[in-house]
């Protein structure tokens, strides 16, 4: 969001529509171009999917496949868009088929490496960027496959090699914002916040609508205690997007650290109405609730989170913490138990 956030993706759909029939290799054949009238199906499809319809997209990548079953292009596209389903079992075997009827095809191992890592399969994930890295030849398509596995390395905990590859990111094209900001992220996990600041204002500075930068700067400052600083960076994010959900909840987090409960309700609500099944969002809005007196609201929203997340044990743990509150003991008791059968050790 994202093909290394949301940046990366909209890199790769470019790929997929400005190159339609080209597999990331220069000068060479393609076998997997698609034939016929199966290569008019496939590029409806890609304006189908870039038109926001994504399930009219893949009748028709099927449409071309059943033409060609050997239009590579065509189950890659296919790939693309279940992944972003998050059917990333699915997609994984599409872009296995793509690879065998074209072993050089880069955009799907790329996607292959993408959808790896979204199941968590770090390993396996930076193996295929490695192949698409060796099948690339523009260094701004490589740039992203380094970006990418460095954001598989951070996944592992592995921050030394996650800021080497985000620099061999930076040294390949030194215009892309989205190394720096993850670079920060791994510095920051490092408690290296001056280093990781830096990081951030440089991907800003690159791209300043760089919405995910000012939540990441925030998010940094906020694991620092610098709440007011943390707030601020928030409100530059959600003023470029007011839609960014995330960012709203984060606020929310710093407020509440403020002893601020009722702005950050505020901030929570907001949250939840751009994402009503945001269980995060719930129990926190149950906490600052439950600071406030307001013990019956409190447990609405902790039963919310549970609605949305049952085998979150945190709140179960804090609603029963609420009923304790209201003397209603023996419900108190069952919540109790349910977040010990969890596994809640708080």
């Amino acid at each position: 969001m994202e093909r290394d956030g949301q940046m990366g993706k909209i890199f790769l759909i470019l790929i997929l529509i400005l190159s339609a029939n080209s597999h990331g290799a220069e000068d060479r054949p393609a076998p997997g171009l698609c034939r016929g009238d199966a290569f008019s199906w496939n590029n409806k499809g890609e304006a189908l999917y870039l038109n926001g319809q994504p399930n009219e997209a893949v009748k028709c990548f099927e449409t071309a496949i059943g033409i060609d079953p050997q239009c590579a292009n065509a189950w890659n596209n296919k790939g693309f868009v279940l992944e972003s389903q998050g059917s990333y079992k699915e997609a994984i075997e599409l872009y296995e088929k793509a690879i065998q009827i074209d072993p050089q095809y880069a955009d799907a191992w790329h996607n292959k490496g993408e959808a790896f890592r979204k199941q968590g399969k770090t390993n396996e994930s930076i193996q295929a960027y490695d192949k698409a890295i060796e099948l690339y030849h523009q260094d701004s398509q490589k740039a992203v496959l380094w970006n990418n596995k460095g954001e598989a390395f951070r996944l592992q905990g592995n921050y030394h090699k996650a800021i080497s590859a985000y620099d061999e990111s930076i040294r390949l094209d030194a215009k892309y914002a989205s190394p720096w900001n993850n670079k920060g992220k791994a510095l920051s996990a490092q408690g290296r916040t001056e280093e990781a600041m830096e990081c951030f204002d440089k991907s800003i500075d690159l791209y300043p609508q760089n919405t995910v930068a000012w939540d990441s700067k925030g998010e940094a400052l906020y694991l620092r205690g610098r709440y007011e600083e943390a707030i601020s960076a928030y409100d530059k994010a959600t003023g470029i997007n007011p839609q960014y959900t995330v960012s709203w909840y984060n606020k929310g987090n710093a407020l509440g650290k403020l002893g601020k409960y009722e702005e950050a309700i505020e901030c929570y609500d907001k949250a939840i109405d751009l994402y009503p099944q945001f269980a995060l969002s719930w129990n926190n809005k149950g906490h600052a609730l439950l600071l406030l007196g307001r013990l019956e609201e409190a447990v609405m929203a902790y039963e919310k989170a549970i609605g949305i997340n049952p085998q979150d044990a945190v709140s179960h743990y804090n609603k029963g913490y609420a009923l304790k509150l209201l003397h209603r003991d023996s419900e108190a008791d069952a919540a109790f138990a349910r977040a010990q059968e969890l596994g809640y050790e708080g």
